[in-house]
């Protein structure tokens, strides 16, 4: 049965399945948005954003910094005076933290201060008050949470008047060196997009606005000009520069490598980049340096993944790109270089397995098992914000607000540095974050070995409204080996030495199971260092491993005989690091230990160290215990598994009493109701059953999408590929589903219904689907729908079916009224219908037979599934513990489904939410979308040319209208088969005529949301074939003449209100929340993301008012952007329409 165990027992749940491997999972909140952050040490995080309108205030003004408990999750405002905006930051040798930079005083709205330099940049702002950070050096000592943080010695330096640095620098780069002291690189002096005017006839100086120079922390003398910086003008921004053995270091910017001997500033060129993918921002690739190993020789090899291979002049200049880089796909591109060669062979860029799919602003986190994380980013456009474009002149015409870049990346991926090529990325098991994480997002390995995410804020100044908001959530990672029994050293040093005697660690046999030799074998002491981490980078993460040998003891216990780190200061700086045992791949908990003497200057080195010969022993074993996550490395396990016994005490007792009591119910609910049983009147109940219901038609899941210069079909999109899932399972048929065995009641059947039913049943629970069309199988004029992410997730995780999910659109085309190309992007989505993928879901969830696709066996532990047609919801009530909803069946008989919870996924006409909140109704907006299909094989060649594989759009005042092809009867994709799908959007005034006459049925039915197929007038479809004629390009005029039974869909807006009643017991999702205009095309993807957001709620991984947030804040942020889009469509001016609307008009 479903049981009511997240309500009942919500801590028992979170405690377990926050911990669940390969699960994100919401942390609090940081108060700031996360642009910058840094491990102090065990058990604090820092913070660092720009100076703007956080609304937490600190000593009267926005606060832009923090520390973050990593224990209890939450967060403390700390002062920070000047403005830190797109800083650089390093560690020192003595564990204390220096950021150097920023931008100038800015107040309300990114303006410049109230108080000027003489440059005209701001000195201070009296509202934010906020000083000029473009030469502050700031330090930090980070403090534990027995700490006084009001002290002098908790607080940071930050007083440019007494500590600063020769130049203004704005996203420059920082490197530690090895004697502790820190070499910063470049920058912009004021600030900018790119790095460079455009023409670039100044590349070195830009007439004053690039820092083309170097210098050091502490100053080692006077800034020195950097040829590097000139050779790379425009893309330099943020160069990635990694410290060789030799004392060299390697730089990478634009296209161009270097190593660079910056004792003497002497460069010497390295291979570019191949594939003219760019890596540093705004590109913004994901770059880290491999772990440096005794099997290695501690030889770095650097890796670069992802970034843009979008053309040099796109990239426009300092004020923004000239082009919209939301249109443009990220590079999934992998390359490795190995700068210094031991076998005396020349540096050469490799290719590495592509990731597996495209990222900008990705970030590679080094887990400590030598793996590496990729997490955040975008799959198109880039980093940075602006209010304008080249192509896009306002900011009222950019689709995405103030943001450069679209289609969060919500999955992480991870990537084997050792694993044959072919084979080193992989995504299985690891969940998706609903939370976009674009620019100026963060991640951070944390001493659990777990991973924190924040961050992500592309605006100006602070907007928590906009598509992709300023972000304060944090979120944890938790990687695969999270939950396995974990090494507990002991003897771990607080300090290392370069060279010099080695140390033992001692592991005891609680740490491990089975064979002590094989786990000896099996382990490896490394350390780690996170860096300063901002805009997709890590500036100095390392890893590297420590050398050792190993005695097995008789008690089990395994002594780890431990080099001390490599005599060369060069391959790890001297700084914090956090020092982990990992056994079989499973880390210990990290502990922060000191490399080096804590001083700047040179590093005292000895002789390697010395290691004894390996000792094993045949008869020890390990007990197979370990420690908790904690990061103070005490083992809580025994309490936990004590926590869990009587936790499934606690709910057998509680399932046995509640399962006698809902049988009991069950069978007394098996009958009709008594008369004057129904509470029609009750307020309690809502409105009777006369409320809400459109027709059969489900259009609302439709995308007929996406306004002029739009390529995304909505705020996540990121799918290009089909979505299947192999299975090998006969179907063997399937019995309906007992009344008295029914645990959740669905109202309605169409996609929202089915994708969340699937989630369910996959859980084990029963299901039972309420569908108010008579008819036993949906039909929806085969329209066509985007797979976007979410969808593209549900699919992969629940659903199997060999069908090839849609038909790629390689290119986004606009035509002119003559119908010629006027504009062509290089673009794929996935195109389906709702055809298709009704089917398929109905064959994963009833088993219902048709020829679109296989009908699967059902796996082990599924719960049972019904699907009943032609039933009516009339009421619904709840009784305690339970909801009982009330409906009529075809032939008019009244029934009542008792259940645990209740989803109402019956659209944005839901009877369900109109019972429980009558005040929220659609809203007509003064358009309609007239809409058809005709078969690939009677279009004439132009037409194929057209719309084949392409999405395209002509617009002129008051139209739009696109086309793209889907798949035909029964799924068909083969050329020849398919369907091209039309969508032509027309302003009609509600009380207009016009209106009345196309919304009147051939019956004389006025309707009014839909115009079913096969219901238009005959005078109604002449008229707009020849308008179609008058106004509309020749190819899409054909479309329009040659679809046999055309069908309209009055464009809404549904306002979402909220998504959960009687405590959780009524969930709405999918368009019953929100209903979207379909230009975002994202009505399929919402209920995607409800489904599964369900899933984590009923596993326990949320609570109900996290996924009631979550369900919220998409509705509200994609229902603004639909709004927007589809205004600036139908009611803006497109100046591509003027010749249209003048024949219009002839």
């Amino acid at each position: 049965m479903l049981s009511r165990l997240p309500w009942l027992v919500t801590g028992l749940a979170a405690a377990v399945a926050a911990q669940t491997p390969g699960s994100i999972v919401e942390a609090g909140d940081t108060l700031i948005s996360a642009m910058m952050m840094f491990l102090g040490n065990e058990e604090k995080m820092y913070l660092l954003d720009k100076a703007e309108g956080n609304a937490v205030q600190i000593n009267g003004h926005p606060a832009w910094g923090a520390v973050w408990d990593i224990n209890s999750k939450t967060a403390e405002t700390m002062e920070v005076l000047t403005n830190t905006f797109c800083s650089s930051g390093m560690h020192l040798p003595n564990g204390s933290y220096v950021t150097f930079g920023g931008n100038g005083a800015i107040g309300p709205g990114g303006n410049i201060g109230s108080v000027r330099n003489g440059g005209g940049s701001g000195a201070f702002d009296a509202i934010y008050q906020d000083y000029d950070g473009t030469k502050a050096i700031r330090i930090i000592a980070p403090c534990k949470t027995g700490d006084n943080f009001n002290s002098t010695a908790c607080r940071w330096y930050d007083n440019p008047g007494q500590l600063s640095m020769q130049k203004q620098r704005w996203y420059s780069a920082a490197e530690a060196l090895e004697d502790g002291s820190v070499v910063i690189i470049g920058g912009f002096v004021n600030g900018g997009y790119v790095n460079r005017n455009f023409p670039n006839t100044d590349p070195m100086y830009e007439g004053g606005a690039a820092e083309p120079t170097y210098e050091f922390y502490p100053s080692k003398g006077p800034a020195q000009n950097m040829t590097f910086m000139t050779t790379t003008s425009g893309l330099n921004a943020y160069a990635h520069a990694y410290l060789m053995p030799s004392g060299k270091m390697f730089v990478q910017a634009n296209l161009s490598t270097i190593l660079w001997d910056y004792n003497a500033n002497v460069e010497t060129a390295l291979p570019g980049m191949p594939n003219n993918v760019a890596r540093v921002y705004p590109a913004s690739g994901a770059t880290a340096m491999l772990p440096l190993t005794p099997a290695n020789n501690y030889t770095p090899t650097i890796i670069f993944c992802g970034g843009s291979n979008m053309p040099a002049d796109d990239y426009g200049d300092y004020s923004f790109p000239a082009i919209n880089t939301w249109n443009y796909p990220a590079s999934n591109d992998c390359q490795r270089i190995t700068p210094e060669p031991t076998d005396g062979s020349a540096p050469k860029y490799t290719q590495d397995d592509n990731m597996i799919q495209g990222r900008t602003m990705g970030q590679f986190i080094t887990l400590p098992n030598g793996l590496m994380l990729v997490v955040n980013g975008g799959a198109n456009g880039t980093a940075g914000y602006a209010t304008a474009t080249g192509q896009t002149p306002t900011l009222a015409q950019m689709p995405y607000g103030e943001s450069l870049a679209a289609g969060p990346v919500g999955q992480p991926a991870i990537y084997d540095p050792n694993a044959p090529a072919g084979s080193r990325w992989s995504n299985a098991g690891l969940s998706t974050s609903s939370i976009a994480r674009l620019y100026h997002s963060s991640a951070m390995l944390l001493p659990d070995s777990s991973v924190m995410i924040a961050g992500s804020n592309p605006n100006i100044d602070v907007n928590t409204t906009t598509i992709y908001p300023t972000t304060y959530k944090a979120e944890i990672f938790y990687p695969p080996y999270y939950v396995a029994n974990r090494p507990v050293p002991t003897g771990v040093p607080s300090q290392l030495s370069y060279g010099g005697n080695p140390f033992d660690v001692t592991l005891p046999a609680s740490s491990y199971s089975g064979s002590g030799n094989a786990a000896a074998a099996n382990t490896t002491v490394v350390l780690t260092r996170g860096g300063f981490t901002t805009h997709g980078m890590n500036m100095g993460q390392r890893m590297l491993q420590l050398n050792n040998t190993y005695t097995v003891n008789s008690n089990g216990s395994i002594t780890l005989h431990v080099a001390q780190v490599p005599p060369n200061p060069a391959l790890l700086t001297p700084g914090p690091c956090l020092f982990w045992v990992v056994v079989a791949g499973i880390p210990s908990n990290g502990t922060l230990v000191q490399v080096g003497n804590g001083q700047i200057g040179t590093q005292p080195t000895s002789a390697a160290s010395v290691l004894p010969a390996s000792v094993q022993l045949s008869s020890a074993s390990g007990t197979g215990g370990g420690s908790s996550t904690n990061s103070g490395g005490v083992s809580h396990k025994a309490e936990l598994i004590g926590g869990i016994a009587a936790g499934v005490a606690l709910i057998a007792i509680l399932g046995a009493l509640f399962g006698v009591c809902m049988a009991r119910r069950r069978r007394a609910a098996n009958g009709p109701p008594a008369a004057g049983g129904y509470p029609m009147n009750n307020l309690d109940a809502g409105m009777g059953k006369d409320v809400g219901g459109m027709g059969a038609m489900r259009n609302s899941d439709s995308s007929a999408f996406m306004p002029l210069h739009d390529n995304s079909s909505h705020a996540w999109n990121a799918s290009m590929s089909n979505i299947h899932a192999p299975y090998t399972d006969e179907y063997q048929g399937r019995q309906s589903v007992a009344s008295s065995d029914i645990d959740t009641g669905q109202v309605g059947g169409s996609l929202a219904g089915l994708l969340s039913g699937i989630a369910l049943k996959r859980l084990g629970h029963n299901v039972r689907i309420l569908e108010r069309n008579p008819s036993p199988s949906l039909q929806d004029q085969g329209a066509g729908i985007v797979a976007g992410n979410e969808t593209k997730s549900f699919f992969e995780k629940y659903v199997k079916s060999h069908q090839a999910l849609g038909v790629k659109s390689h290119f986004q085309n606009y035509l002119n009224n003559k119908g010629e190309v006027i504009e062509s992007q290089s673009f794929e989505r996935m195109m389906t219908s709702w055809n298709l993928l009704y089917n398929i879901l109905r064959a994963n969830f009833d088993g219902r037979n048709s020829d679109y696709c296989d009908t699967p066996q059902p796996s082990p532990g599924e719960g049972e599934a019904a699907y009943d047609t032609g039933h009516t919801v009339t009421g619904i009530h709840r009784n305690g513990d339970t909801v009982e909803l009330y409906y009529q069946t075809p032939r008019g008989e009244d029934g009542k489904l008792i259940a645990d919870l209740i989803i109402a996924a019956d659209g944005p006409s839901s009877t369900v939410r109109n019972l429980l909140a009558p005040k929220i109704k659609r809203r007509y907006v003064g358009y309609v979308a007239w809409r058809g299909t005709v078969p690939e094989d009677m279009a004439s060649p132009s037409v194929k040319e057209a719309f084949v594989e392409k999405l395209t759009y002509f617009h002129s005042e008051g139209i739009q209208i696109l086309a793209y092809v889907i798949p035909g009867q029964n799924g068909a994709i083969e050329p020849g088969k398919r369907l091209i799908n039309w969508v032509w959007y027309n302003n009609y005034a509600e009380d207009s005529k016009e209106f009345s006459e196309i919304m009147t049925s051939k019956e004389n039915k006025k309707h009014r949301f839909s115009l079913p197929m096969g219901g238009m007038r005959d005078e109604i479809r002449s008229r707009q074939r020849s308008y179609a004629r008058k106004v509309l390009p020749p190819q899409f005029a054909e479309l329009v003449d040659k679809t046999e039974h055309p069908f309209i869909q009055a464009i809404t807006d549904v306002a979402p209100s909220q998504a959960s009643f009687y405590e959780g017991k009524v969930l709405l999702v999918g368009d019953a929340v929100c209903g979207f205009r379909p230009h975002i095309a994202a009505s399929t993807s919402q209920a995607a993301l409800h489904a599964q957001l369900l899933d984590r709620m009923l596993q326990g991984e949320i609570n109900l008012e996290n996924w009631e947030r979550q369900v919220m804040e998409y509705a509200s942020r994609v229902s603004k952007q639909g709004i927007s889009m589809g205004d600036r469509s139908q009611f803006g001016n497109h100046p591509l329409g003027e010749d249209a609307t003048e024949i219009a008009r002839a």
